[in-house]
């Protein structure tokens, strides 16, 4: 999942490119499941490419609204997010019923073992 960039010399992860194929659905849902620092990095990306778009119709790109994180703490990170995963995905489809939900997970919830695929 880590990889180099050769523009930047920078060591980043594909948690972006995991859920931006998606973020443009309105009728979607994304979910982030990941440490509040690295879901924030992402969002922050995902806007910004967002922002530099050449020539792409803006209205088609969403309004982002539809891009959520579970936010894991440190307290998460030794004893799971597993709960708090569903109770994020149980809000989504009380309030938005999107037509399918994405959830891509990050570094921690696979090193802590958090079962997302029996929790989806």
């Amino acid at each position: 999942m880590i990889r180099n960039s050769y523009n930047k010399k920078i060591i980043h992860c594909n948690l972006m490119q995991a859920f931006v194929s998606t973020a443009h659905n309105e009728n979607a849902a994304v979910v982030i499941h990941n440490t509040r620092s690295c879901s924030s990095i992402a969002l922050r990306a995902y806007f910004g490419l967002r922002e530099r778009a050449s020539g792409a119709d803006t209205v088609k790109l969403g309004s982002g609204n539809n891009l959520f994180c579970t936010a894991l703490t440190d307290k998460d990170a030794v004893f799971g997010g597993g709960e708090k995963l569903e109770q994020c995905l149980l809000d989504i489809c009380r309030v938005r019923n999107p037509e399918y939900i994405l959830v891509a997970c990050g570094c921690v919830p696979g090193v802590v073992g958090d079962d997302t695929e029996a929790i989806c």
